[in-house]
């Protein structure tokens, strides 16, 4: 619902973060199964940078790493450096805070968590395709 008013906001041709969630999915399912869990790894890592979706390799190795982490040396250094090789990627410097988020991990409560009333459901579900279609009205209004 959202890729259209993404394309003409953004003027790339690149498949949103719903296509990134979608793709790291799939790459999961298929880790899961097989024996050969590198070659499937690099494979969909390789796969998001050729179908040009949002964060490409590192939208998958980022996702793996939350999905197994534990606060430990080896997980905190696989995270620094996977951050920091994204950071060179993309020559976004801002991208480097990304090293602090199992700060975030370490420190969270689950037993405060409270359900979301259908309101704030259906106000986020909505929330980006309208944000999106805007920033791509107000972009051709400018030009």
């Amino acid at each position: 619902m959202s890729e259209i008013p993404y394309i003409l906001m953004s003027d790339r041709l690149n498949l949103n973060v719903m296509f990134s969630f979608f793709w790291v999915t799939q790459t999961f399912m298929y880790l899961k199964k097989s024996e050969h869990k590198i070659l499937i790894l690099v494979l969909g890592m390789v796969r998001a940078e050729i179908l040009r979706i949002d964060y490409g390799w590192y939208g998958i190795a980022s996702s793996l790493l939350m999905l197994e982490f534990k606060v430990s040396q080896p997980w905190i250094l696989g995270w620094s450096l996977v951050n920091i090789l994204y950071t060179i990627y993309c020559g976004w410097l801002p991208q480097i805070a990304a090293i602090f988020a199992p700060w975030i991990l370490i420190f969270y409560k689950p037993n405060h968590d409270e359900k979301p009333s259908e309101l704030e459901k259906r106000f986020f579900y909505y929330t980006y395709p309208i944000h999106l279609s805007t920033l791509a009205i107000l972009r051709g209004l400018i030009q």
